[in-house]
């Protein structure tokens, strides 16, 4: 099962800085509309089972530009902002001041003293989600064309962060934003995914030209040990065919990049010769988390093994212990991801575009352990696929999420 929500093209409303909440108006412009069409080529390569709009007009011009029968549920309509709607933010603020100060400050007002709490809306998403999810078998995919505030909310549930200043950014216009099912449960798989749009999200190359240093990580390419389900930690695999296929198709479509840092790994060392335009620097702390004496099995021979209470204990119960009984905890991946991008930057001197290869667990471990989210919450997030990029922004505030797993490369080529 999978669930995919895609924010409705540039509005008028957008370029002008309005709020616009629950009501009709603000039609898209040009570059919304070519937004739209962009999106729905991307879209059509594999067609979803069922599309839903949110019914306002921005959402429904977006969903237009699909050319597939859409349905309309008011559950995915922006939030009501009340008497702030089609308002700008300096208005809200010269108006309503203390009244957004008690919203951002998360005190349970209305928005607008007319319109819906923020745990109004989150209860009407989570119920929204549930009826979702019970319409569709297993095997069906579904996309809810939605607003900025809709997405941003219901990942905040998702990641349990009720920061007034989220740690990720907010979503983009056309951005995808999906939630696939696995072991059992709906997991976020991508987050504000631009893809078809370009490399790079827009406030990314906003935050990058005003002096923001921007950091690409990569996945490296696929393995054997990735098809046969092995444990692969800091145990030296090459890429195989299809994985040296996905670098390249990276490399086009991504372009290669002045300063990359790589794990020292062999299939991450593989997947950096492909993208760097000249030598990349390999860095010890990029490596994989170390599953110590579980490096070689499967999946299945870890949890058959005598020692098949201690994956229990750490997938199933969710307790931080060093994996393989001699490897690393989750909390020290985290910690030597953090200390090794402090070092590439430092190593990078004045250049702002930054690409670090690494692993699945590794990018999960730096992009999600700066919004506070940990073991066992990072189950919850799906590994990023091989080669898809993810984007980091080194803002004076710290470093904010930028996007989530991006592989509109490999899509595109049916890989």
């Amino acid at each position: 099962m999978e669930i995919s929500f895609l924010r409705h093209g540039e509005s008028e409303a957008n370029v002008a800085g309005i709020w616009q909440g629950s009501r009709h108006g603000g039609r898209l412009t040009g570059r919304g509309e070519a937004q739209a069409l962009a999106a729905a080529e991307r879209i059509g390569r594999r067609p979803f089972d069922l599309v839903i709009t949110s019914g306002l007009d921005r959402a429904v011009a977006t969903g237009a530009a699909l050319s597939v029968k859409t349905e309309i549920d008011a559950s995915w309509q922006e939030i009501d902002l009340g008497q702030w709607d089609g308002l700008t933010f300096s208005e809200i603020s010269e108006i309503y001041g203390d009244e957004l100060v008690a919203v951002v400050t998360g005190q349970p007002v209305p928005m607008g003293r007319t319109g819906e709490t923020l745990a109004g809306l989150r209860e009407r998403l989570t119920d929204g989600m549930e009826r979702l999810k019970g319409r569709l078998s297993d095997d069906e995919r579904a996309l809810v064309i939605t607003h900025g505030g809709v997405i941003e909310h219901l990942v905040r549930l998702h990641w349990g962060i009720d920061s007034p200043t989220p740690p990720f950014a907010g979503p983009a216009n056309t951005s995808i934003t999906t939630f696939r099912q696995a072991f059992g449960k709906l997991r976020l798989a991508t987050y504000n995914d631009t893809g078809h749009l370009g490399t790079l999200n827009e406030w990314a190359m906003d935050r990058l030209t005003e002096g923001d240093p921007v950091i690409t990580f990569v996945r490296h390419g696929e393995t054997n040990a990735n098809l046969e389900r092995r444990v692969q930690g800091q145990t030296d695999w090459g890429l195989n065919e299809h994985g040296r296929r996905q670098a390249d198709l990276l490399a086009t479509w991504y372009g290669r990049q002045d300063t990359v840092f790589t794990s020292p790994l062999g299939r991450a060392t593989e997947t950096a010769a492909a993208v760097a335009a000249g030598r990349a620097t390999e860095v010890a702390e990029f490596a994989e988390l170390s599953f110590g004496s579980w490096e070689g099995k499967t999946f299945d021979e870890v949890q058959a093994a005598a020692d098949g209470d201690l994956a229990d204990r750490i997938f199933q119960r969710g307790e931080d212990l060093p994996r393989g009984g001699d490897g690393e905890t989750w909390a020290e991946l985290s910690a030597r991801m953090m200390a090794g991008v402090v070092k590439a930057i430092e190593h990078a001197g004045e250049s702002r575009r930054i690409t670090v290869v690494s692993h699945g667990g590794s990018i999960r471990a730096y992009a999600l352990g700066n919004m506070g989210v940990g073991w066992p919450e990072v189950l919850d997030t799906i590994v990023p696929p091989n080669t898809a990029v993810t984007h980091v922004v080194m803002t004076s505030k710290g470093p904010v999420l930028a996007d989530y797993a991006v592989a509109a490369h490999l899509e595109s080529k049916g890989s």
